[in-house]
C-alpha cells in the first residue's frame, strides 16, 4: 500500500464570510488574527476575558436594526497560541442573570458553567489559583457535539469587575427592548 503523498495539518482558519474579528478591539481597518480587515458595523461585547500573556475568550453581539441596540445573535471567539476559532452564537435576555451568577460563583472561588446543556456553546470558568493581583483561570468552551476547548489564562485581578461592566452595558442597551434583561 502506498503512503499518502502529503500530510496536511488541520486548518483552523475560519472560512470566508464567517466574520472573523480581532479579540482586542473594534477599530475600523484593524486586522483580525487571521489577517482580514474588520467590518465597520458596531459590536456589543458581553464578555471578553483576556490573559496577561495572550489568549482570550469573547462574545460580541451584532448590531440590531436599531442604532445602539445589540441583536441577540453574535460571535463566540476563542484565541490562544494554539487555536483561533469563531462560531455564531446567540444570547437572550434570560441568559444575562445566569451569566451574572457565574461571575458571582467564580468571585467566591467556585467553578461555574454558563448555559450548560443549552443549544449553544457553554462556557465554564475554573479558578485555578488566586494571588494578590492576579487570578489563574481555565475557561472551557464546549458545544453539544464533540468540540471542547480549554484556555488557561492569567488575568489581572479586576477581570470579574470588567465582565460585570460589560454585562451592565448590554442590560442598559436592552432595557427598553427587553425589560427582562434588567433582572
Amino acid at each position: 500500500m502506498a503512503a499518502p503523498a502529503h500530510n496536511r495539518s488541520a486548518d483552523l482558519t475560519p472560512s470566508p464570510g464567517r466574520g472573523a474579528r480581532t479579540l482586542h478591539g473594534n477599530n475600523a481597518g484593524e486586522r483580525t488574527p487571521w489577517g482580514r480587515d474588520m467590518e465597520d458595523r458596531e459590536r456589543f461585547t458581553l464578555l471578553r476575558i483576556t490573559g496577561k500573556y495572550g489568549g482570550s475568550v469573547a462574545i460580541e453581539l451584532d448590531e440590531s436594526g436599531a442604532p445602539g441596540i445589540p441583536d441577540s445573535s453574535g460571535e463566540l471567539m476563542v484565541h490562544n497560541d494554539f487555536v483561533a476559532g469563531v462560531t455564531r452564537t446567540y444570547v437572550e435576555p434570560y441568559d444575562l442573570a445566569p451569566w451574572e451568577h457565574v461571575l458571582d460563583e467564580v468571585e467566591a472561588g467556585r467553578d461555574a458553567v454558563w448555559r450548560e446543556h443549552a443549544r449553544v456553546a457553554e462556557i465554564g470558568i475554573r479558578l485555578v489559583d488566586r494571588e494578590d493581583d492576579q487570578d489563574q483561570i481555565t475557561v472551557t468552551v464546549a458545544d453539544q457535539q464533540t468540540t471542547r476547548v480549554a484556555v488557561s489564562l492569567e488575568v489581572n485581578r479586576g477581570w470579574i469587575e470588567e465582565q460585570r461592566a460589560l454585562l451592565h452595558g448590554i442590560r442598559k442597551a436592552w432595557k427598553h427592548v427587553h425589560p427582562t434583561a434588567l433582572r
